[in-house]
């Protein structure tokens, strides 16, 4: 006797056989019963490969996933199969959502893990840019690139520390 995925006909009855409500709806969400990934997505084994419970049952009741895009949460429930909750979209729309939920911080100064310098260094650079020191030579203290000393100058990198007043700002 076939025990699991393979019992079933197709992976679209087996997906099927899980959904607890014979119609996807909008409200609550559906666990997936069966074994997790890792990163918290619920698959099955299917043939030899794990595949994505969320994005099976998509396709069962939704037909194919367009070329190029995934299946999203709305609910933001990684473990969710109600098809009710998914949606065909792109890894920015998936960005867009995971930051809106707030389960997506993104980091900055010296929580970024791309940070080189750190808060105190950047207040020294900005006093050193005031002081209108070359940004090589500032560079060259700090072992970055003079490209990231003019994104501190002009604000793109590290906008949160204050910059210094400058002399002409104290002037009445």
């Amino acid at each position: 006797m076939k025990h699991g995925p393979q019992k079933f006909c197709s992976m679209d009855c087996y997906i099927i056989s899980k959904m607890p409500h014979p119609e996807p709806t909008e409200t609550e969400c559906w666990i997936w019963p069966g074994a997790m990934f890792t990163n918290g997505y619920g698959h099955i084994k299917w043939h030899g490969k794990s595949v994505k419970a969320h994005r099976l049952a998509f396709i069962a009741v939704h037909g194919p996933v367009p070329e190029g895009l995934g299946v999203l949460h709305k609910c933001n429930n990684k473990l969710c199969y109600n098809p009710g909750h998914l949606y065909a979209g792109t890894t920015q729309d998936n960005a867009d959502d995971a930051v809106a939920a707030g389960a997506l911080v993104p980091r900055r100064g010296e929580a970024s893990n791309k940070a080189k310098l750190t808060e105190p260094d950047v207040i020294d650079i900005l006093s050193r840019l005031s002081r209108k020191e070359k940004h090589a030579d500032i560079a060259a203290i700090y072992s970055i690139t003079r490209g990231a000393i003019s994104q501190i100058s002009c604000g793109k990198n590290w906008s949160h520390v204050p910059r210094p007043q400058s002399t002409l700002d104290t002037v009445a």
